[in-house]
């Protein structure tokens, strides 16, 4: 849904029930938004105004200065929509501290996200982190994690690629990971023991930069995207032998929601179609 960021309000609605609809189309009969969608979407879909399918969202995710979802010019100085088509910008918020990242996951819990997602790790498309950063204190997880609980029992899941990045998370009591391309072992043991599930998003890095996507991300975007597409098989299959429970998820932004599907097939390459169906499924 981060592709309406820089949209007009008339234009946001025409294209939401479209790419809602297609989805529905598509087979997909419950959907997670980790970015963008907001509860007025959701309960526009239960009312009937359009078709689509059940949408679970959790309204802009969370970013310190400086993290993956911080979306303002670096140092190179260059467009802060570079990435994504232009619309990056309505993936997430910003909020640094203990009392800003308080308001923040309020405000979203409040507009009515049915979940958090922050940013503890560096990504592909943010211009200012490596891969590398472990982003947010303990203490700002910490005050995210525990105001979920108390505000309805909400789950908090994580952006992270590294194990230093998905054990800071998971020892924050965050109970999600979204991609993990860079997990080990006893990393994966870990999450198994802890019930914290794992969202590989494996089709959208080989479909970035091949045409007519090749542009999608800025320079420095296509050298995070192969080093982490180099080790996407491998982490899922480590997650799958550790028994972690794993989600179906793709990461696809914009025009490239179409080929959501694609995602069945990358993990084909390791694992059975049965075992793919179930993260599609009876694991969501």
């Amino acid at each position: 849904m981060g592709e309406f960021g820089q949209m007009l309000e008339q234009d946001i609605n025409l294209r939401t029930a479209y790419v809602l609809k297609e989805m529905l189309l598509r087979g997909f009969t419950t959907v997670r938004d980790t970015g963008g969608a907001s509860k007025r979407v959701a309960l526009a879909i239960e009312e009937g105004l359009f078709p689509g399918p059940r949408l679970i969202q959790c309204g802009k995710a969370l970013s310190q200065t400086g993290g993956h979802g911080d979306f303002e010019p670096g140092l190179s100085g260059g467009s802060s929509t570079s990435c994504c088509g232009g619309h990056s910008k309505g993936l997430g918020r910003v909020a640094d501290g203990v009392p800003d990242v308080l308001r923040a996951v309020r405000e979203e819990l409040k507009a009515g996200a049915d979940f958090i997602k922050i940013m503890v790790g560096g990504g592909v498309a943010s211009e200012t982190d490596a891969i590398e950063t472990v982003q947010y204190t303990a203490e700002e997880i910490k005050a995210i994690t525990t105001t979920c609980k108390q505000m309805g029992g909400k789950m908090t899941t994580a952006h992270a690629y590294t194990v230093e990045a998905i054990r800071h998370a998971i020892d924050n009591g965050v109970a999600g990971i979204e991609h993990g391309n860079l997990i080990d072992r006893p990393t994966a043991d870990l999450m198994a023991s802890k019930g914290i599930f794992l969202t590989p998003t494996l089709s959208c890095y080989g479909i970035m930069v091949r045409p007519p996507f090749e542009d999608f991300l800025p320079p420095d975007g296509k050298k995070k995207n192969a080093q982490v597409m180099e080790q996407g098989l491998a982490a899922l299959k480590i997650a799958h032998e550790a028994g972690v429970t794993i989600c179906y998820g793709s990461d696809l932004l914009t025009s490239l929601h179409a080929l959501q599907t694609e995602e069945f097939a990358v993990r084909a390459a390791v694992l059975p179609s049965q075992e793919i169906l179930r993260h599609a499924t009876t694991n969501a």
